[in-house]
């Protein structure tokens, strides 16, 4: 009875130890198949943008607003950028800077200019002549008025007070006269340079 006993007892453990295996199979079997699972449904890795000359976006894909009346320029470019009233960067078309600026003290030199929300650049057209385009923008006035204007593309925008000249370092020696009604003739009248 003994030897029954042991046999059984045997028989007992070679069934344990199948069925071990046969879970440890499965359990394998089971941990590939989350794994191929996970490879197969897992979200693309993020493609780089294009703007980006890194590998990785400096701007973590995203763009933000700039201090208003800070000239800015990135490191490696020459260019000079002027931030408007809302945020945006606009580039001072080249040659036109002495136009309304006195000099170059205080432009601030920022490595992540790319970063910053870009506007159109700052030039006038005038409306009796359509076809001058790449003018820079210049600062105007009217003889009898005291009305100091930023000239915006097509349109005079009114620097509102004496303290929103000076934030945006505007140079007073650089404003143009016009004659009584010809600003108004020439350009259209846009939203306030604040």
């Amino acid at each position: 009875m003994g030897n029954q006993t042991y046999d059984r007892q045997w028989e007992i453990v070679v069934q344990l130890r199948t069925r071990v295996r046969g879970r440890r199979a499965v359990t394998r079997v089971l941990a590939a198949l989350l794994s191929v699972a996970a490879i197969v449904l897992a979200p693309a890795p993020a493609v780089a943008s294009h703007t980006s000359s890194t590998a990785a976006d400096p701007c973590g894909g995203e763009q933000w607003p700039g201090v208003p009346g800070t000239r800015v320029k990135s490191p490696n470019s020459a260019r000079v950028y002027l931030v408007d009233p809302n945020g945006y960067r606009r580039w001072i078309v080249s040659g036109y800077y002495f136009d309304l600026f006195g000099s170059w003290n205080g432009i601030e030199v920022d490595p992540y200019l790319q970063c910053m929300l870009q506007g159109p650049d700052l030039k006038t057209f005038d409306l009796d002549n359509p076809l001058v385009m790449d003018r820079g923008s210049y600062l105007a006035k009217e003889i009898d008025d005291p009305a100091v204007y930023l000239l915006d593309g097509d349109q005079a925008r009114w620097i509102t007070t004496p303290q929103v000249f000076d934030k945006y370092h505007f140079d007073a020696r650089k404003i143009v006269i016009f004659a009584d009604t010809e600003l108004s003739r020439h350009y259209y009248l846009g939203p306030n340079w604040t």
